[in-house]
């Protein structure tokens, strides 16, 4: 998540909470 540029989140990214759900079952997967 460190990519994560989170000012110009609401701009670029609407998917906000999709991302972060996608990221945390990567993580809870792998862990």
């Amino acid at each position: 998540l460190g990519r994560t540029n989170w000012k110009e989140l609401p701009a670029q990214r609407p998917n906000l909470f999709l991302e972060l759900t996608q990221a945390v079952a990567t993580v809870g997967a792998v862990s």
